[in-house]
């Protein structure tokens, strides 16, 4: 619910306590990458987060997603192994997914069908996380159409916070 100029220096010092150095970068063109982990032999871990689409439901998301391959201690980076490269992508979605908006919390929500702006806000006051984690969930999702209260999206730049 923080800016990030409050939360980035505050997330980058309890990273580093666990071991796991966070860099941020302005997107990298043509790269399309907006996470990646690098564990050294040392056992210290990379975290880059970039800021491509620059919106704070992915900004979010692709941090957690990230951590959830270093929780999984997935460092794994063969992609000729289709499906193991498959599997550890969508249990580290899971992990972003649960981690921002519990699923029985989430599941809640959606039984109710209501997606309108006051109910969006509402819950996200009730799962205490900024209204663009829920939106960006019901957008991927297909709840909602991806042109939907993007106006409650946050943007992030990475030129001031690196």
């Amino acid at each position: 619910l923080q800016d990030p100029d409050v939360f980035y220096p505050k997330l980058k010092e309890i990273l580093l306590e666990c071991g796991i150095v966070l860099v941020g970068l302005p997107n990298l063109r043509n790269a399309g990458l907006q996470g990646a982990t690098k564990r050294f032999k040392n056992g210290s871990v990379l975290l880059l987060i970039t800021d491509r689409n620059k919106a704070s439901d992915i900004f979010w998301f692709s941090l957690i997603h990230e951590i959830g391959h270093i929780y999984n201690n997935d460092f794994y980076s063969d992609y000729e192994d289709e499906e193991l490269y498959k599997k550890n992508e969508f249990e580290a979605d899971r992990f972003a997914q649960n981690f921002l908006i519990p699923d029985g919390l989430y599941n809640e929500f959606i039984k109710k069908s209501n997606f309108t702006r006051v109910a969006i806000t509402e819950f996200s006051k009730e799962v205490e996380i900024h209204p663009s984690i829920v939106v960006g969930r019901l957008q991927n999702d297909k709840y909602i159409e991806f042109n939907h209260y993007n106006d409650l999206k946050a943007k992030y730049s990475f030129s001031f916070i690196a």
